[in-house]
């Protein structure tokens, strides 16, 4: 029987405040399944595209640090 609680993982670090935050949510999964967890067993995962490449980019927005990048995050969530 499916459940009908889904994991959303969001691997962005758009936004985190902390480079390697994006690991957190791997790092949940793998922990899980070192402990022979049944967390995430009859649960789907779905895994939002993230824009990390745009911290190698010079931001456009000095007071805003890549609130372009955030868009496409929050749209990709959305989904």
């Amino acid at each position: 029987m499916k459940s009908s609680i889904q994991f959303i993982f969001n691997n962005s670090e758009l936004g985190a405040g902390t480079r390697g935050a994006s690991l957190g949510s791997n790092a949940i999964l793998v922990a899980a399944r070192s402990k022979a967890s049944l967390l995430f067993k009859n649960r789907s995962i779905q895994t939002v595209k993230n824009f990390n490449e745009l911290l190698d980019r010079e931001n456009t927005f000095p007071f805003a640090k890549h609130i372009d990048g955030m868009l496409d995050v929050f749209e990709a969530t959305s989904k």
